[in-house]
């Protein structure tokens, strides 16, 4: 009856964990811990109230042993022993016992049959709960799934659409773009073509005007040459005066061909600019564009042009390295290695004296300590106290060297350089006031003469007076003289952007 019990145990508990197995396999974590702990009591019950049950084994009384006797004398090895006869068998007979029952062991089993019955109820209940739950959540999970789905195809389907519309697009803006570079191609050759024109023009226009001026002179010497024999013919003082009217026209004719000349150099500039890549042409009407023809440089400008001009020019279209870029405008500042004079034109040398940084400002192109080159202009204007000058080369310690064609500038970028100024007050109106002091003294004397030579005294005194003139004006134009101590600060304004790699 035990053994069936004990069996009957077994079976129950394996029956719970193949339960607690199940509900396992569905994801239920609790019911595993309770069907587990369900278990283990039920099993340490069963194997209490088997303990209880079986009782002890009982332990046999030992058999007593027969007493030993001595072998008698009168026999011998060969006799034959006689055997007693064998006792009668005693059957003694052992009632079972009787089973004691436990009032607290049944108690105790009946308890484990209640939570056992309590388990298997709540295994039940977690087994239906457990398997709807499964199907709610099949349920939605179908339900999320053909939602994933229909959005998948409508994303396809609009992805497909978006990429037709992307090849349309892409089709078109090619064709666009095809048609812009026609045009750009088109504007380029007319615009090429009507320079063209326009220089041929300007050219015919040119050789017009100066075989006219040619023809005009040429006029003009054969008239003054018939006057000169008629004057030489007629008077001695008309022949001076001719021959003074003959140099005046040499001067003007001088005059007139140095114009040319800087007509010439002009245009020759102006062609440069436009055929340089770093300048925008426009394509405007020729009025709109020549104010830039028709307009005569300063000397200033035209110094600062010839030294532009000797100087090649960056080609640059687009800042592709800013790391490698000095860009227009920079101020680098330095210092004089040699002192300025302005009573004749001559080169001149700087050092820099900071660190020159590359556009996004990571890396030193033109560190401390390169050098500068240029010249300084000579031909100081009356009035003026600052000196012009032109920066053409940068040669940097690790043997760069840099072309640029840039103002100079003082320390605070003030275009020209300043320093101590000579007026020359006492050459200027000293030279005026001696040869003011001659020509009214040969006034006075032609006033004090009352014979027929008073006359040619008071010619002679107007010819003074017109020379006189003259060399006041030549006096009186003498430029100022500017020095520029050494050491002096000066800066250099970048007029392109410089690339250094």
């Amino acid at each position: 009856m035990a053994n069936d019990d004990i069996d009957d145990l077994r079976a129950r508990r394996e029956e719970i964990q193949a339960g607690a197995a199940r509900a396992s396999a569905r994801g239920s974590t609790g019911r595993i811990a309770l069907m587990a702990g369900a278990a283990s009591v039920i099993g340490a019950g069963a194997f209490w109230g088997i303990t209880q049950l079986v009782p002890p084994t009982s332990v046999e009384p030992p058999i007593p042993t027969s007493e030993t006797t001595e072998f008698p004398e009168d026999r011998t090895a060969q006799d034959t022993l006689e055997l007693p006869a064998p006792p009668p068998q005693v059957v003694i007979s052992t009632p079972a016992p009787a089973p004691e029952v436990d009032s607290a062991t049944l108690a105790r089993l009946r308890e484990l049959q209640d939570e056992l019955a309590a388990a298997r109820e709540r295994a039940d209940e977690l087994e239906e709960g457990s398997t709807a739950r499964e199907r709610e959540l099949q349920a939605e999970l179908e339900a999320e799934r053909d939602r994933f789905a229909a959005d998948i195809a409508a994303l396809r389907s609009s992805a497909e659409n978006d990429q037709d519309r992307s090849r349309e697009t892409e089709a078109q803006l090619q064709a666009s773009l095809r048609q812009v570079q026609a045009d750009l191609q088109r504007i380029q050759t007319e615009a090429e073509a009507d320079r063209v024109r326009r220089d041929a023009e300007r050219q015919r226009e040119m050789s017009e005007l100066a075989a006219r001026h040619a023809e005009e002179m040429a006029d003009r010497q054969r008239q003054f040459m018939l006057q000169l024999e008629d004057a030489r013919r007629v008077d001695p003082l008309e022949a001076d005066h001719l021959r003074l009217e003959q140099q005046r026209l040499a001067e003007e004719e001088a005059r007139r061909a140095r114009l040319a000349a800087q007509q010439e150099e002009f245009l020759a500039q102006q062609e440069a600019r436009i055929r340089s890549d770093l300048l925008a042409v426009s394509t405007g009407s020729a009025e709109e564009g020549s104010d830039g023809v028709d307009r005569a440089l300063s000397a200033a400008e035209r110094f600062v042009r010839r030294g532009a001009g000797a100087v090649a020019i960056s080609r640059a279209t687009q800042i592709a390295s800013p790391e490698a870029t000095v860009a227009q405008g920079t101020i680098i500042q330095a210092s004089l290695e040699t002192a300025i004079d302005s009573s004749l034109p001559g080169p001149l040398r700087a050092v820099v004296n900071e660190d020159v940084h590359s556009l996004d400002g990571s890396l030193v192109l033109i560190p401390g300590g390169s050098r500068l080159f240029g010249e300084y202009k000579s031909d100081i204007e009356t009035g003026s106290s600052r000196i012009l000058i032109v920066w053409t080369r940068i040669l940097t310690p690790s043997n760069r060297s840099i072309s640029i064609a840039s103002f100079g500038a003082d320390a605070l970028g003030r275009s020209g350089t300043g320093g101590a100024v000579d007026t020359r007050f006492f050459e200027r109106f000293g030279s005026a006031a001696a040869v003011s002091i001659i020509t009214g003294g040969a006034a006075a004397a032609a006033d004090s003469i009352t014979d027929d030579g008073s006359d040619v005294a008071e010619d002679l005194a107007d010819d003074i007076g017109s020379q006189s003139q003259s060399a006041i004006q030549t006096a009186l134009s003498l430029g100022p003289r500017i020095y520029v101590r050494q050491g002096a600060s000066v800066s250099v304004i970048l007029d392109r952007d410089v690339e250094i790699f």
